[in-house]
């Protein structure tokens, strides 16, 4: 080995014309790799005489050392790449649980409830759920896991848990509203289904867009009604009457129904009146 690192040492050496100096440094470079790899050889077949002595069983014996060594070897790479991964993924759950502080996660299971609602055909268009999904992880989980928000393997984990907890707070039903806790239009209209589901009905809600003028649609039986619903502090107008009159025609249905916390102007009683349309305090869903 070292023999031959002298020879091509000289050979490069030649090649070079009126450079002795790099010549030198190629032949001394070549010397010490050819050196440390004859070393390594001569100490490998050492090795492998002993593990023949030692188990008695030539080349067939060592090898099988061999193979358990490389075996362990593997396994011990294994288990901390492993250790590690699990290391990264309890990091991120506790990101995900400080991020879901404040009741954020089950305000994001209502906002998941009305982007994923079926449009009128059954179909269900998560691109407005999957940006409010987006918005969520990037403000309130990646700020805590930076390190690991940039390692595009973690983004469907992040996001699946997410939406696991999404899923399981609507199936427990803590999504469930009182008349004090509703905050804005949307909890107004989870908190509405949820009455009209109490009696029995059918309940989906409308998408966020494209709603047709119905945030409810309630089936029971034959009868399907379509409701709109106003969070409003004052008095509801003519155009959710107008609204969820068109809105019965355009699904259908067999009643239509304008629901407020308020009440509604004189002009909005005439027009429901001659619309066939009720108006409604949420206290009043059960005369539907």
């Amino acid at each position: 080995m070292v023999r031959a690192a002298f020879f091509w040492g000289g050979m490069m050496g030649r090649r070079r014309k009126g450079s002795s100096a790099e010549g030198f440094v190629v032949l001394f470079v070549i010397f010490m790799v050819g050196s440390v790899l004859g070393g390594a050889m001569d100490f490998a077949k050492r090795l492998w005489g002993r593990l023949q002595d030692i188990t008695g069983g030539g080349e067939a014996g060592a090898g099988l050392i061999v193979a358990g060594g490389v075996g362990a070897f593997l396994l011990v790479i294994w288990m901390m790449r492993k250790a590690k991964k699990n290391e990264e993924h309890r990091t991120i759950e506790a990101a995900i649980l400080k991020a879901c502080d404040q009741n954020r996660d089950a305000i994001l299971a209502r906002n998941k409830v009305k982007l994923t609602a079926p449009d009128e055909y059954g179909l269900v268009n998560p691109t407005k759920w999957n940006k409010e999904l987006d918005k969520f992880i990037t403000n309130f989980v990646n700020p805590t896991i930076p390190h690991l928000a940039t390692k595009p393997k973690y983004a469907p984990h992040i996001r699946g848990i997410i939406e696991q907890r999404c899923d399981d707070i609507t199936a427990n039903g803590a999504l469930r509203h009182t008349e004090a806790t509703v905050r804005n239009g949307l909890e107004y209209e989870v908190f509405v289904g949820d009455l009209l589901k109490d009696q029995g009905w059918d309940v989906s809600l409308t998408p966020a867009s494209g709603d047709q003028g119905a945030d409810v649609i309630a089936r029971r039986g034959p009868e399907v009604v379509v409701i709109q619903c106003k969070f409003y502090a004052g008095a509801v107008g003519n155009k959710a009457v107008q609204e969820v009159a068109a809105a019965r025609v355009h699904y259908g249905a067999t009643q239509a129904a304008v629901v407020s916390k308020s009440g509604f102007t004189a002009s909005a009683r005439q027009l429901a009146a001659t619309n066939d349309v009720a108006l409604l305090h949420h206290d009043e869903l059960s005369s539907l």
